[in-house]
């Protein structure tokens, strides 16, 4: 472990942008049906597999029935965009002063991998702790426990998700809601 502690990082929000409003739209959908979002807790809680989800998705959800599967894996992996304005200084100066910085998300398999293999700061990044794998979201309390037990308490935690924040702050973490980077630039400067 670092010298200086453990920072835990959200994706979605946090490190990257997300592109859910594009997705739809290629999916000729307005917003995520409700068979989509059952489907989705249930695979980002790793309790059912990407073919599962998607044969669940494809169900519930007429429009995606037409829709071939690399097409709408591509789609899907889209929702994945670029990196957070001033995240990559931001992480390069955390590591440089002796952190170590770690993935804390709510996501699916199919999307860590696909930030894994983005973002432009992944050799930053020493590891992760991802819902999919604990089997439950954040604000569960078992995902930080699970956090904790591999990592430690982190000296910091960044969410852009004002309940996610409010747990951490309910297990004794330092918690921030994260609003963008130009604070913490001046707060981490060199």
């Amino acid at each position: 472990m670092s010298k200086r502690g453990v920072i835990a990082l959200d994706i979605g929000g946090v490190c990257i942008q997300l592109r859910h409003p594009e997705f739809l739209a290629s999916m000729g959908l307005t917003e995520f049906p409700v068979a989509f979002k059952e489907a989705s807790v249930a695979f980002e809680c790793g309790r059912i597999t990407a073919e599962e989800w998607l044969r669940q998705c494809r169900e519930g959800v007429p429009p995606l029935q037409t829709i071939s599967d690399s097409s709408f894996w591509a789609a899907f992996r889209s929702i994945i965009g670029p990196d957070q304005p001033g995240m990559g200084e931001l992480t390069r100066r955390w590591v440089k002063a002796g952190y170590q910085l770690i993935f804390f998300s709510n996501t699916s398999s199919v999307h860590a991998e696909e930030v894994w293999r983005t973002i432009t700061f992944a050799e930053r990044i020493s590891g992760g702790v991802y819902s999919y794998e604990v089997g439950c979201m954040k604000p569960d309390p078992a995902i930080y426990q699970a956090f904790e037990q591999r990592y430690g308490r982190p000296v910091l935690y960044l969410d852009d998700n004002s309940a996610n924040v409010e747990q951490g702050l309910k297990v004794g973490w330092p918690a921030r809601l994260f609003t963008g980077t130009d604070e913490l630039l001046q707060e981490y400067g060199e």
